[in-house]
């Protein structure tokens, strides 16, 4: 639901954005004559762009599948430029050659330097290790050279072509005498000075209001809205009450090399899963976390009431009371002093840091792999039914029928006589813990608490159960929900890294273009100024970060570097 609920707002999202853009130009140019002129450029590009992506990636990815309504959106400028500064110089007289060679020579020079730099940031994001960002990056970066490239040589080709048909109407020229010069003035004008002193305080405002910005961890938050019906909610409140709510559906897999490994990682997360407070405490030196849940205990059962002291002599006399078998008193004994722990589990668990021991054990919901169905203590229990089978024997004779038909119904279970082994299974339980490539019993699927969307309890959960060590090696996990705190670290260490490469991009660009620290100095404090007021607009909405709007971070600085480049060289 969530995935076709992303992939209708991505068409409709682009299909809304393409019909604005038409609804712009024909208003900004006030005729129809301008939307193919721009549009048909436009989508060159972005049909270029989804055609390498589909050569290069086969797919478009979570971020990329964006690409087509960002391309519209940043591509649109070059045509915009262009054809307005064509219309202009054919209103000022020129003949259509002309007017394309001095459109090309002026304001194809600073579009170029607009499309350099908003490319560059979009490339800038192969550096990302996450591979959202990275492809992102050369789809967009490519679909902003390419609309650039079509906007300077599609564009005037079908501007030539549709003047045959349709000629534009070109005013007589004006006979304006050029105009007298100015002295300038020492001091600045007012209200340019005014200006700069706002956009700075604000700047300051928005610089002070950076750390204030959060980041959205649960991604939980970022998808769709919930559109299921009442009904379906009901069923679904009533499905986790008959499951338990504890458990979640989504599993981490401790993926095992062989059986015996298996059958390693299996005994010390159930070992985790049943331990006791004491126990815990006893392990780690910690006090165990008070709110984990605990496997409830059997109620005691309650003593018999006293008897007759006549009933207890008469009883004695009846019953030849056997004396204790020294097996099963060593068997009582073997089982005190084992616990709940196995030795050897415990010699395994004792080698974790106790912090990630108590970890591991506040978390831990849930083990299954193919050891579930495999007896512990075989030998120990065989040696409990051979005795059994030995005294019901002993007593078969003196049984009543009724009592025979009883045991019919249970006598089978003791008729094992042999320890169980992974081969011993039944097929369906095999089926169950067979891998793809046909390997039984190498995987240990395991359930922790908490929601698995949220970034810090996801990191939690990978923390503690990232590999399990084991006498024949580190075993690691797997999850689904691992992505989320992956691409978050990812992100975090790629950010400043992008950002910085991107105000370089954008510093080079304006010095070649302007060959002036003039020129670079204005379009470095332009853009900066406008991410500060970003900044501020995002604190006093209350809004965050998040893992989509990340990305529009070095876009911005690219297009905002694209606008100042375009009226600075106007100027």
């Amino acid at each position: 639901a969530q995935a076709s609920s992303l992939e209708r707002d991505i068409i409709s999202g682009s299909l809304f954005a393409f019909g604005l853009l038409l609804v712009v130009v024909a208003i900004y140019f006030r005729g129809l004559r301008s939307v193919p002129l721009v549009l048909v450029p436009l989508m060159v590009a972005v049909l270029t762009a989804l055609a390498v992506a589909w050569l290069i990636y086969g797919e478009l990815n979570l971020v990329s599948a964006f690409i087509f309504a960002v391309t519209l959106g940043l591509g649109i400028d070059f045509g915009t430029h262009i054809l307005a500064r064509y219309r202009d110089e054919r209103r000022r007289g020129l003949a259509h050659k002309e007017a394309i060679a001095v459109t090309v020579a002026t304001t194809g020079v600073s579009t170029a330097g607009g499309a350099l730099s908003t490319a560059l940031a979009f490339v800038l994001l192969v550096v990302a290790e996450f591979r959202g960002f990275s492809e992102f990056g050369v789809i967009g970066g490519l679909g902003i050279m390419v609309a650039y490239l079509a906007a300077l040589i599609v564009l005037p080709a079908l501007a030539m072509v549709l003047e045959r048909a349709l000629p534009w109407r070109v005013p007589a020229p004006l006979a304006v005498p050029p105009p007298a010069p100015v002295a300038a003035s020492a001091r600045p004008p007012l209200l340019a000075l005014g200006t700069v002193v706002v956009c700075a305080a604000l700047a300051v405002v928005g610089a002070l209001a950076l750390p204030k910005i959060g980041f959205e961890y649960n991604l939980g938050k970022l998808g769709p809205p919930d559109r299921t019906t009442p009904e379906e909610r009901k069923k679904a409140e009533e499905y986790r009450d008959a499951v338990g709510r504890t458990q979640s559906t989504e599993p981490t897999v401790i993926l095992t090399e062989d059986r015996e490994q298996t059958r390693a990682v299996h005994r010390q997360l159930q070992a985790i899963l049943d331990l006791e407070p004491e126990q815990v405490a006893e392990l780690t030196k910690l006090e165990p976390y008070p709110d984990t849940p605990r496997k409830p205990k059997p109620a005691p059962k309650p003593a018999p009431p006293p008897r007759p002291v006549d009933d207890q002599e008469d009883e004695e006399e009846e019953e030849d009371v056997e004396p204790d078998d020294p097996a099963f008193v060593r068997l009582a004994e073997l089982v005190a002093r084992r616990g709940a722990i196995d030795p050897d589990v415990r010699g395994e668990l004792e080698r974790y840091p106790p912090e990630r021991l108590r970890e591991m054990d506040d978390l831990l919901n849930g083990v299954l792999s193919i050891y579930t169905f495999i007896p512990a203590q075989q030998d120990e229990k065989l040696a409990v039914i051979r005795d059994i089978r030995q005294r019901i024997d002993k007593k078969r004779g003196s049984l009543s029928d009724a009592d025979r038909e009883k045991l019919k119904s249970w006598e089978k279970y003791l008729q094992v006589d042999k320890p169980v082994t992974v081969d011993d299974l039944p097929q369906w339980v095999k089926v169950q813990f067979t891998d793809m490539q046909g390997q039984l019993g190498r995987f240990v699927a395991t359930w922790q608490r908490g929601p698995k969307s949220e970034y810090t309890h996801a990191a939690r959960i990978r923390a503690a159960f990232d590999t399990i060590d084991t006498p024949t090696g580190a075993a690691p996990s797997a999850g689904s929900f691992y992505v989320a705190p992956e691409v978050i670290d990812t992100i975090k260490g790629d950010g400043p890294l992008v950002m910085g490469a991107v105000f370089g991009v954008l510093v080079a660009t304006a010095l070649i273009m302007f060959r002036s620290l003039y020129g670079t100095l204005i379009v470095l404090a332009t853009v900066g100024s406008a991410l500060m007021w970003l900044a501020a607009l995002f604190v006093s909405l209350g809004w965050t970060l998040n893992l989509f709007n990340l990305v529009a971070l070095p876009l911005l600085v690219g297009m905002g570097q694209d606008d100042s480049l375009h009226i600075i060289h106007r100027y």
